[in-house]
This record gives C-alpha cells, structure tokens and sequence, in this order.
C-alpha cells in the first residue's frame, strides 16, 4: 500500500520487506474487506504505486480462493474451493515458482522452454530476460520505454520486436509485444502480461495449480 492509505487507515511499519531487490517499510495483520469476502495479510509493504494504484492484493487471495475475472462484466468474484463448480473446459495446469503460478513458455516455434510467470501486474505482452534473448538469438532493437515499479522505482528497458509468436498450454498468440527485463536474478524471471491474459476470461484456482483461459467475444478482444 501507498504511505499515504496506510497513515489515513493506521497501518504501521512493525518491520521491513524485500521488493525488486529494495527494502521497504512492512505492516503486519492488515485486515480486507473485499465485498462480503474478508482476510488479514499477514505483511503489507508501504512504499509508492504506480497510477493511481493505492493497494494491490496478490498471493495472499489467490492462493486462498478461486478467484473469476470477467473483464466483459467488469467483475471480479472471490470462491471458496470447497464451494465451486469448475468450467468443463481443460484448465492450464501451473507451477507455483514460491507464490506465482508459472508455464513453460515456447517462443517463435524454439522448441527450448521458458519459465514464465502468469502475471497480473504486468500490463505489457511478454518480458523476457537478456539471458534468454541471447540463448533463443532473438533479435535486439534500439528502441527503449521508461517503466515504473513499486516504490517508485524507475528503470530504461529496451523494446526488442515483437515475437512472431507464443505458445503456452493450447494457447497459441502471434505478433506478441515483448519488453527485455534486465538485472534479473530469479530462476524464473520472465513474465506473461494482462496484454495477453486480458484477451481471455481468467479463472485462478492456484489452490489447485491450474488455470482457465475461457473465451471472450470476438469484439471485446478486437478491441485491445
């Protein structure tokens, strides 16, 4: 959360939290109200978002709840495991990398894969690591964007061309935009945006380790 919702709700630092290799103030047992649905995180980092983003919730639901987003109703709804019907479609079958769900990702038809995050705070198409440019020789450009984390944190990442292609699971998606991350040292640095993820009707049930990827009409998704 921003340092300013956390003075206006009296959440106060009780400790510290790593983001992106930076140490941040951290408060702890905040409790949510979202709807009729309600959890206490156990940490919260305080440090300045992006936009007007005042407070972003990730692992803690996600790997508590069956969490549904229908960007056509522009609604988000939270289910219990336990209390939940699940679509007759084959799910994505994810790995959790600590708390992100990941897939192999295959890259303009390299048959050599690549651990890649689903991430839904990533607004872009696909980030990829230098390393891996290098190790599938996709081609480098000059061209650069300006990208901001939390924390305020900015940094000058380079724009390679897009990917002619991308494959994870059955889903197969051309001329993908595509952001070089550089500076990662994970095991698996590599993102899928909501650029791609949004083109769907997502389902999250990481309690499970499995996704859904349901269709949205043609028009919603022409429109991105």
């Amino acid at each position: 959360m921003t340092p300013a919702l956390a003075d206006t709700v009296g959440a106060r630092a009780r400790g510290t939290a790593v983001v992106n290799g930076a140490t941040y103030a951290a408060a702890t047992g905040v409790p949510v109200q979202l709807g009729a649905a309600s959890l206490e995180l156990d940490r919260v980092t305080i440090g300045e978002q992006t936009a007007d983003t005042q407070f972003v919730i990730g692992p803690e639901l996600l790997l508590q709840a069956v969490v549904d987003m229908d960007f056509d109703n522009g609604r988000l709804t939270i289910i219990r495991p336990d209390a939940w019907t699940p679509p007759t479609a084959a799910p994505l079958d994810v790995h959790l990398w600590w708390t992100k769900p990941t897939v192999q990702l295959r890259v303009n038809g390299r048959e050599q894969p690549v651990c890649a995050v689903l991430d839904t705070g990533f607004n872009a198409g696909v980030a990829l690591s230098g390393e891996v440019l290098d190790a599938l020789a996709l081609p480098r450009t000059a061209a650069r964007t300006m990208l901001t984390g939390f924390g305020g944190v900015r940094w000058n990442a380079a724009v390679p061309a897009p990917l002619d292609e991308v494959r994870f699971g059955d889903e197969i998606i051309r001329n993908v935009p595509l952001t070089e991350k550089s500076g990662a040292q994970w095991d698996c640095p590599n993102l899928i945006g909501m650029a791609l993820l949004s083109r769907h009707h997502l389902v999250f049930d990481l309690p499970h380790h499995r996704v859904w990827l349901l269709p949205r009409p043609l028009a919603a998704v022409a429109g991105r």
